[in-house]
């Protein structure tokens, strides 16, 4: 005889497998997408660390005009990279690259020249009559700091990079983009290069450099803290008691980096801060050489000053290009890094498998009430 109870039973379970089973391709697909770590565009601000040609470009252009000497271009290419402050390309490129985004300097989309004239000379153009709304631009320019400080005065620093992109962009009256990358890397120059340097008042630069890209639209933050710049070469040069100095003082930075991330999460609704821990990358990578295919983490690739310079032979043998500065082969292995830090929160996603089972128990639970 028919059972009309177990055909409504069976009827049941089949429709509950079916939606579970879409529940899951669904999800599947979600957190397919998140582990694409697709981003829009992609902008930096920073120093020569991210530099891809901005200060080069800027001096070329200086030169050009009769402003400058041949001697003042900077960097000096070679023995440089194509007014890189490496042997090859910065580690924002490859990493712009992994990400499928074509980054471009600043200095490339200034309007009408790099640079500007002035009665002493030059100063850096940061007009871009808006170019900067539609393309992944870098801003990162030799001797910025993480105010409105440069090392030469001609150039820009960091909150000076920042207020450039919010000018641009307003001038179109246009927003940040919500779905970009926006990279925050700086600070180094501020240590060396400046008198009483402030911890907290250096860190209050970058989240103030968040803050404002947030007010204008952004969401999702790289920002890095710094490596122990007592294991560079520079080290040397200032001596034990200076660089020991100087990595109290940039351990401190980092820990108040790390406390501002927790405040900015916190107040600012939305905001993805990415960390990128450099100083655990840079102590690794001398800590274990071979991992990351080192011969030489001591010294310097590119040695001496203008015109007499000395270059190793095999420079991606090397963990440093010059005092500061990192190698291709460095700058290759950092931008690998960055990229394992932005994808592993994708990571975490939960499983198909899991999602079904999840989805067939939720369903049975809800529909057992019925019965």
């Amino acid at each position: 005889m028919f059972n009309r109870s177990r055909h409504k039973l069976t009827a049941w379970v089949e429709k509950t497998i079916f939606l579970a089973a879409k529940l899951s391709f669904f999800s599947f697909l979600l957190a397919f997408e998140a582990s694409a770590t697709t981003f829009s565009k992609m902008y930096v601000f920073g120093d020569s660390t991210s530099d891809m040609g901005n200060q080069f470009n800027a001096t070329t252009s200086a030169l050009e005009k009769g402003l400058i000497t041949g001697n003042e271009i900077a960097p000096p290419s070679p023995p440089y990279f194509e007014g890189r402050y490496s042997t090859g390309l910065v580690w924002v490129e490859p990493l712009a690259d992994k990400l499928g985004l074509d980054l471009i300097p600043s200095s490339k989309l200034a309007i009408d020249s790099p640079i500007i004239e002035t009665e002493n000379g030059f100063r850096l153009n940061l007009s871009y009559g808006g170019a900067t709304a539609t393309r992944s631009v870098n801003f990162a320019v030799w001797g910025a700091g993480t105010g409105f400080y440069n090392a030469n005065p001609t150039l820009a620093g960091m909150l000076t990079q920042t207020q450039a992109f919010i000018k641009d962009l307003e001038s179109i009256d246009s927003r940040a983009d919500p779905e970009g990358l926006y990279v925050v890397l700086g600070g180094l120059n501020d240590y060396l290069q400046t008198d009483n340097p402030n911890p907290q008042e250096l860190v209050g630069n970058i989240e103030k450099i968040i803050t404002l890209l947030y007010n204008a639209g952004a969401r999702n933050f790289l920002v890095g803290n710094l490596p122990d710049v007592g294991q560079f070469p520079i080290a040397n040069l200032l001596g034990a008691e200076t660089a020991t100095n100087i990595t109290n003082l940039i351990k401190e930075h980092n820990f108040l980096l790390e406390t501002s991330f927790a405040h900015l999460d916190k107040s600012l609704s939305e905001i993805n801060i990415l960390p990128l821990d450099l100083y655990f990358f840079v102590k690794d990578s001398i800590s274990n050489p071979k991992k990351y295919g080192y011969t030489n983490v001591t010294d310097p690739c590119i040695s001496g000053e203008f015109p007499e310079f000395s270059v190793c032979e095999y420079p991606n043998d090397y963990l440093f290009a010059d005092l500061v500065h990192g190698t291709n082969r460095s700058y290759e292995n950092m931008a690998d890094f960055a990229l394992e830090q932005i994808t592993s929160k994708a990571e975490s996603a939960p499983e198909p498998s899991s999602l079904l089972s999840l989805g067939l128990l939720g369903m049975w639970l809800l529909r057992k009430e019925e019965y």
